[in-house]
């Protein structure tokens, strides 16, 4: 239909229109993983402009433009046509692409490290979407975006905030929730150790997400195979992880946790590694998530100059990590690197209690369980084995038994911006 849209659209000597149509083709061609095609339908859209300008179209090519180039890992390249695309939107009288284009300029800040900027231009975007009665769909674009980077930040605490938000705005626009929605909602709830409901989102999000966004299908076996981790059926987190890296996603660091408490010290390692040298915005937002998780398995490993390493860069980019569960998993990261003797050693292991809610750290496959109490600030395996089962008797599900790892993965996933 769109693509006889266009047709007509330049037959009626409205290139604006035809242009328009073009870039909505792009989006549909790029959110199915096709973008080659996507790009020609960018580039068409943007020869059909120069017959006629029109700033809304120019606005949403070039945050279309900018989504390709961030899942393509040009970072620097998406933040750029990003505050272009805003720029322009700053003078167009339609608050919706205002909001929308601010959003994805924070997105892009937020992958490349500038923390406090980013969030504070998407809390700002929503504010715009929220003041200005947007229609459902970038309403729930705008929502989606900053949800995404709560996750990927494990930021719990404002994914939450964000999250319960969201839901109303939907009930008061009478929107119904998308495939995205649902899977946002799963992790966050999983964080907060809810798994029946957690369970029951996911399963929602999957049929949707495949029908409607096909590119984070991955994403949701990713999250579900965290979710049976956390539940301790491990062969069903096995097999989900499994599945989202045959759909080009990665699955870390749920999949790494998995393999090294099964034995496989060597995978583990070699799959966060392996994800740190993605590019993409997916692999950026996280990277301060995977380092950090890296370092512990590293360090509970034995390999206390490799967690240094991972700990170096972190402490050398201290906006990736602000959250509280990252900075507990750190200090009790260092903690086990002190010597037995360490004055600072308890000082770290203290932290871990302190800083708020450590069982919201995307850490490990599963998080620890209230009924495990402060002794799972040390990260033992069997502690954390114990939370598991605690956590599946709650839902039914038998104890996690260990068994051998799977392969290690090597898919290098280049995720479209939402």
């Amino acid at each position: 239909m769109l693509t006889r849209a266009v047709a007509a659209h330049i037959e009626a000597g409205d290139s604006a229109r035809a242009a328009r149509s073009a870039v909505t083709l792009a989006k549909i061609q790029a959110e199915r993983g096709a973008a080659a095609v996507a790009e020609g339908w960018l580039e068409r859209a943007a020869s059909l402009l120069s017959q006629s300008k029109d700033a809304s179209t120019e606005s949403y090519l070039l945050r279309m433009k900018s989504r390709l180039a961030s899942s393509g890992g040009r970072p620097e390249e998406a933040l750029q046509l990003a505050s272009a695309a805003h720029s322009i939107a700053e003078h167009c009288d339609d608050p919706g692409l205002r909001a929308l284009t601010l959003t994805y300029k924070g997105f892009y800040n937020l992958a490349l490290g500038k923390i406090e900027e980013g969030n504070e231009q998407q809390n700002h975007a929503a504010a715009i979407a929220l003041s200005s009665q947007v229609d459902p769909i970038t309403g729930s674009l705008v929502y989606c975006n900053i949800l995404w980077s709560c996750r990927t930040f494990a930021d719990w605490s404002r994914a939450r905030q964000w999250s319960e938000g969201f839901e109303s705005w939907c009930t008061a626009s009478f929107a119904q929730t998308s495939g995205a929605c649902d899977l946002h909602r799963a992790e966050v709830v999983a964080a907060q150790q809810i798994l029946p409901e957690a369970l029951a989102c996911i399963k929602e999000a999957l049929p949707k997400l495949s029908a409607e966004e096909s590119w984070s299908l991955g994403e949701g076996f990713r999250v579900r195979g965290d979710i049976f981790a956390m539940i301790g059926d491990l062969a069903s987190a096995r097999a989900d992880y499994d599945q989202a890296y045959a759909l080009g996603w990665d699955a870390e660091p749920g999949n790494a946790l998995l393999l090294f408490e099964t034995g496989d010290l060597e995978g583990a390692l070699a799959a966060i590694d392996r994800v740190l040298q993605g590019v993409s915005w997916f692999h950026l937002q996280r990277r301060g998530n995977l380092l950090v998780n890296a370092a512990c398995i590293a360090v509970r490993g034995g390999r206390s100059n490799q967690a240094s390493i991972y700990l170096t860069e972190i402490d050398a980019q201290p906006q990736r990590r602000q959250q509280p569960a990252t900075q507990a998993l750190i200090a009790e990261t260092k903690a086990a690197l002190c010597k037995p003797d360490d004055p600072n050693k308890n000082r770290l292991l203290a932290v871990g209690p302190a800083t708020l809610d450590k069982r919201r750290c995307r850490l490990s496959c599963g998080e620890d369980s209230p009924a495990v109490g402060k002794s799972s600030a040390r990260l033992g395996l069997r502690q954390r084995r114990e939370s598991r089962d605690h956590s599946g008797r709650k839902i039914g599900s038998s104890p996690g038994i260990a068994a051998p790892g799977p392969r290690s993965r090597t898919a290098s996933p280049q995720p479209f911006a939402r």
